[in-house]
C-alpha cells in the first residue's frame, strides 16, 4: 500500500493496489501524483504485468493510466522515468512500447508526452470546442460569361457565383478562399456581394462565419479583364 502523508495536518491519504508503486511524484500543488506501478488493480482492464504509468487525483480520488495510446490501449512494454508539470497537466515518461503512437518502428526506448485533462475541471464550452470535429465543406464555383474581352460595360462583364454547402457538422468559423485571377478586377462601380460574411479581394478570404449544417450561402464577384500590358 502507498501512502502518502501531508505534513503540516498530518493527514495520509492511500492508492490501493496489489502490488508496489514506485517513483511518485507530486504536480507542484500536490494536487496530482504521477507514479510507476506493475499493479493490476489501479485501473480496469490493466492485465498486461508491465510497468505502466499512473496518475492519481487527491482531490477527486481517481487514478487513471497514462502510458496508453490514443484507443486507451496500455503500452505493450515497461515505461518509467516521469515527470509531471506544475499544474499536472503534461507527463513526460520514457517507455520501451512500441503502439503507443503509431509507426514507431525504431525499437528503441522512447519519450513520450501524456497532456491529462480532468473533465471534471475543464470549462464545457472550452472541452467541447476543443473535440470539434472539422466541418465538411462543399464549395461550386461558377461564372455567367466565360468568353469576355477586355472592357468594362455590357457583354465585357462576368460574374463568378460562390456557393458553400455544409455537410456536417455545424462549423463555429467557417472560411473559404477564391483569389482572382491576375488578368480580373473588380468591375467599376460594383462590389462583391456575400449572403453571409465578408469577402476581401485582396486575399481573397471569404470570411463566412457559423454556418449550420446544410446551411448554404453565396458570394458573387462582378470582374472585368484588365487592359492587356504590351511589352
Amino acid at each position: 500500500m502507498k501512502f502518502i502523508r501531508k505534513l503540516r495536518s498530518h493527514f495520509h491519504s492511500k492508492i490501493p493496489q496489489n502490488h508496489e508503486n514506485i517513483n511518485a511524484c507530486l504536480s507542484s500543488d500536490g494536487r496530482y501524483i504521477v507514479f510507476e506501478s506493475v499493479a493490476t488493480n489501479l485501473v480496469g482492464g490493466d492485465t498486461d504485468g508491465r510497468v505502466d504509468i499512473y496518475i492519481h487525483d487527491r482531490s477527486g480520488g481517481e487514478t487513471n493510466l497514462i502510458s496508453i495510446n490514443a484507443d486507451c490501449v496500455s503500452g505493450n512494454n515497461h515505461s518509467g522515468s516521469m515527470s509531471i508539470s506544475s499544474d499536472g497537466r503534461f507527463v513526460a515518461f520514457e517507455s520501451d512500447a512500441n503502439l503507443l503512437v503509431s509507426d514507431d518502428f525504431n525499437c528503441v526506448t522512447d519519450i513520450f508526452i501524456h497532456e491529462y485533462i480532468d473533465i471534471n475541471s475543464v470549462d464545457i464550452t472550452l472541452r467541447g470546442t476543443a473535440v470539434t470535429e472539422l466541418a465538411d465543406l462543399a464549395i461550386d464555383k461558377t461564372a455567367n460569361n466565360i468568353e469576355v474581352s477586355p472592357g468594362t460595360t455590357g457583354s465585357d462583364l462576368t460574374t463568378f457565383t460562390l456557393t458553400v454547402t455544409n455537410n456536417g457538422p455545424d462549423a463555429i468559423d467557417a472560411v473559404a478562399f477564391d483569389q482572382l485571377p491576375a488578368a480580373m478586377v473588380i468591375a467599376s462601380g460594383q462590389n462583391p456581394s456575400a449572403s453571409l460574411g465578408s469577402y476581401d479581394v485582396n486575399s481573397g478570404e471569404w470570411t463566412i462565419g457559423p454556418l449550420s449544417n446544410g446551411q448554404v450561402e453565396t458570394l458573387t464577384i462582378p470582374v472585368h479583364l484588365g487592359p492587356y500590358v504590351m511589352i
